[in-house]
């Protein structure tokens, strides 16, 4: 190690362009959390965010950065939906820098890295899960990297896999995140992210966090957490702060101890966070709501009870509905989380989950939901919905070696099917808010981008089922 920081090895990392840039992307926290470590090594480290842009304009400034940086180490964080970029990132890493090393890891990277491998000789080693201990131990053992635990790299012809890494036990290790280094992302931004726990301890069809987290659940200290939260409030003052954890209330005294401390600090605040309903009581949202919180994302996915037993939910309708009463009793507004296009769904799941929101006004004086969009039903590697679409021969693993978007599950029905449906959730539960609401809506979505407001009107999300 020591010899590496004398060289003083140059290190840049990058989070590359999505398949469907929208113009706004929260800066890529686990590349912040590696900064931190890297940096407290004696490297120098320059970390770089393109998600928000198409390919076509951030390969000029990936090519300008490589250029400016002439980095020893080119660090790509690899997502499903980022898989297409990172692949050329690498091959224009390769091509300027052809002795550089060139490191994926992400979720994508970790669930596909044999075929990332195999395909792919830019890459020269993978770092399978968290890489705030890996990859700092791999860039000082690149002549020797077969005792380093968590990676995977080609030797010949042939795969090797090391021993698998530990999971960091004590997140509180980890360093209060510098995140003066995408000030300007973070103040065009409507929210900022604070990471407070990893994982989740449940295994939902269609997503790949257990497999990346492997089924575990761990979270930092409440005076850890609280000690960020005050020093972001001096950065971001008049910021919302938006907790990005898979599982934030996955320990509730953890929570209330959070909520307490910041009510004891006397620290003026906005924040949200997603949530499983069946976590939630009223003794939690009043400690939330009084410490800031100002909304719940809840991912029922479905008001149908069959397809939230088929998407692994382990919710019970009428509870469900209970407790979103019971949050908006209590001044805590709501932001239901939907799919369409699971498994088995019919009409009448449609219908059946158009009816629970109905139910969930019903005799509820402080009905207070939001319900954005519904999203269509994605495959991911990694999930158990990917296993069964491969069994159902929708798709194989060489999908993922081409540059096509991720693909929705499209067994039982199409996808103009599915964005019409989509469509006619939304719009019951923006009925049941009144007109008042939906011009509101409306003007809120253009200010804030009118040429997402504008697709979103013309692709007929609203008028297809509005003047049908």
């Amino acid at each position: 190690m020591e010899s590496h920081v004398q060289e003083k090895m140059k290190i840049s990392l990058f989070n590359p362009s999505s398949e469907s840039p929208d113009g706004v992307a929260n800066p890529p926290i686990g590349l912040i959390y590696l900064h931190s470590f890297l940096v407290k090594d004696g490297y120098d480290v320059n970390v770089h965010n393109y998600l928000w842009q198409d390919w076509s304009d951030a390969e000029t400034n990936i090519l300008s950065d490589l250029n400016e940086e002439h980095p020893d180490v080119v660090g790509v964080q690899c997502m499903t939906y980022n898989r297409t970029a990172a692949v050329k990132l690498a091959k224009m890493a390769k091509q300027v820098f052809p002795k550089c090393k060139v490191v994926f890891g992400g979720v994508h990277a970790t669930v596909m890295y044999e075929q990332l491998l195999k395909n792919i000789p830019d890459i020269d080693f993978i770092v399978m899960g968290e890489g705030e201990i890996t990859f700092p131990e791999l860039i000082a053992n690149f002549d020797n990297p077969k005792n380093v635990k968590g990676i995977a790299f080609m030797k010949g012809k042939e795969i090797v896999v090391t021993e698998p890494r530990q999971q960091i036990e004590d997140l509180d290790i980890l360093p209060m995140l510098n995140y003066e280094l995408f000030l300007d992302d973070y103040k065009r931004a409507g929210r900022i992210h604070v990471s407070s726990s990893r994982g989740c301890f449940f295994r939902c069809l269609f997503c790949s966090t257990s497999h990346f987290w492997k089924n575990k659940w761990r979270a930092r200290s409440p005076k850890h957490v609280v000690d960020e939260l005050e020093m972001l409030v001096k950065v971001f003052p008049n910021k919302t702060f938006s907790f990005s954890d898979d599982y934030f209330t996955g320990d509730k005294k953890r929570v209330i101890d959070i909520c307490e401390e910041i009510v004891k600090r006397d620290i003026k605040i906005k924040w949200v966070c997603d949530t499983r309903i069946d976590q939630l009581d009223e003794e939690l949202v009043i400690h939330m709501k009084k410490a800031g919180c100002q909304m719940l994302g809840l991912g029922i996915e479905s008001g149908s009870q069959k397809m939230m037993n088929a998407l692994r939910k382990g919710y019970k309708r009428e509870d469900v509905i209970e407790k979103m009463k019971m949050c908006h009793k209590n001044g805590m507004m709501t932001a239901t989380l939907l799919i369409v296009g699971t498994p088995g769904e019919t009409r009448e799941d449609i219908e059946e989950t158009k009816r629970f929101f109905s139910e969930v006004k019903k005799d509820n004086p402080h009905y207070n939901n939001k319900l954005e969009e519904v999203y269509r039903l994605w495959i991911f590697p990694g999930t158990p919905l990917y296993e069964r679409a491969k069994s159902e021969g929708i798709i194989d693993d060489s999908y993922w070696l081409t540059e096509q978007k991720v693909p929705y599950y499209t067994k039982e029905w199409s996808y103009d099917v599915l964005r019409s449906r989509a469509s006619e959730i939304v719009w019951h539960h923006h009925r049941l808010n009144g007109w008042g609401f939906i011009i509101r809506y409306a003007l809120r979505g253009f200010v804030r981008n009118p040429f997402k407001f504008f697709k979103y009107v013309f692709e007929r999300k609203y008028l297809e089922v509005v003047f049908k």
